[in-house]
């Protein structure tokens, strides 16, 4: 069994690739919360996960 790493808390495309290229296996988009906006909207989270490739699981 391999360890796999999540990278949390990515606001960007660019932070999502470099999060990808250092060997994430799974990103953490932090969007609108009960208790607050969260840091970055519903389309954005969108924009990140469409350039995704297959293989990096992402969490919103």
């Amino acid at each position: 069994m391999s360890t796999r790493i999540k990278i949390c808390c990515i606001s960007s495309s660019e932070e999502a690739m470099l999060a990808i290229n250092y060997g994430a296996n799974a990103l953490g988009l932090v969007g609108p919360m009960p208790s607050g906006p969260g840091p970055i909207s519903v389309s954005l989270i969108r924009e990140i996960a469409q350039n995704v490739h297959p293989g990096v699981s992402f969490f919103y």
